[in-house]
């Protein structure tokens, strides 16, 4: 019940921003690796770490590595962000 109200009142008001403004744009992203515990599903990695090699399980507990793959996704979200406007 609350959903709907909510959704039609999310409608209401991008319906009046689109008519103050020339060009409107909604875009999705999945982005939930942008977290950086799971930031290891970017690299194609299973969610819960479950079967993978010893030499990725060594790279990725290693908090400087996960730090680094962390902040690269963000810069490369962050761009295409840019790019989409």
């Amino acid at each position: 019940m609350y959903h709907r109200r909510i959704l039609c009142l999310v409608g209401v008001l991008l319906l009046a921003l689109a008519a103050k403004a020339q060009d409107l744009r909604i875009a999705t992203f999945n982005c939930e690796f942008l977290i950086k515990s799971r930031v290891h599903i970017k690299y194609h990695l299973p969610f819960d770490m479950a079967g993978i090699s010893e030499a990725d399980s060594i790279q990725w507990s290693d908090p400087a590595y996960r730090d680094a793959q962390f902040n690269r996704s963000c810069e490369n979200v962050a761009a295409k962000i840019k790019e989409i406007k």
